[in-house]
């Protein structure tokens, strides 16, 4: 399975990226992991808008910004460690992050950019 994203400013390309990942392979894991690969590549202080299709990340991450889990929940949702390591680096680096929801396959040229990169 693959991931792939771009980085644009003004409408203009600065980078782009894709991996492979492997071992249980996912859309949410996939998702989560490039979000991951994103937020690791900022330096601190950035500000940081994420257009994502996945509504179940966008969901879980705000549901963690607001109620953080307790030490006996911290590890009873799935991918845990990648959450984790997420979270920490966003608060380490003091990233301002929002995601944004974009319709899949709704011809966005930038969202289908980043498509293409997880294919190849």
């Amino acid at each position: 399975m693959g991931i792939g994203w771009t980085q644009v400013q003004n409408n203009t390309i600065i980078q782009s990226y894709s991996a492979e990942i492997k071992l249980w392979p996912s859309l949410y894991k996939a998702e989560l992991i490039a979000i991951l690969s994103v937020i690791s590549t900022c330096p601190r202080f950035s500000k940081v808008t994420i257009f994502t299709d996945s509504q179940s990340i966008i969901s879980k991450y705000n549901k963690l910004l607001k109620i953080p889990p307790t030490p006996n929940k911290q590890y009873s949702y799935n991918y845990w460690p990648i959450w984790h390591t997420l979270l920490n680096l966003i608060k380490t680096y003091k990233i301002e992050v929002n995601l944004q929801k974009v319709v899949t396959h709704s011809n966005n040229i930038f969202n289908d950019m980043a498509d293409k990169l997880a294919k190849n």
